[in-house]
């Protein structure tokens, strides 16, 4: 598999809940096998992330943090 990120999102500066409903709708644009980048500094990111990835059919490929950043990278499904 490729580790090239096809699109990264900087949802930082936004309220915490946000960044899965952004995430959701950009996931939409990529081709499958393709990788979304998500940053975001919502403390609820790290057990909203898995559980969407589950519930789509995406592959949370990893998850790390870096201080209070979390940087997610999820790979599309062939699923929409």
């Amino acid at each position: 598999m490729s580790t090239t990120i096809t699109r990264s999102l900087d949802l930082r500066g936004l309220p915490d809940g946000a960044h899965l409903a952004i995430a959701a709708v950009a996931m939409l644009a990529l081709r499958p096998g393709e990788l979304l980048e998500v940053l975001t500094r919502d403390p609820q990111a790290p057990r909203d992330f898995p559980v969407w990835c589950r519930t789509a059919g995406h592959r949370l490929v990893s998850h790390q943090v870096h201080g209070d950043v979390h940087y997610f990278v999820i790979e599309r499904s062939e699923h929409p």
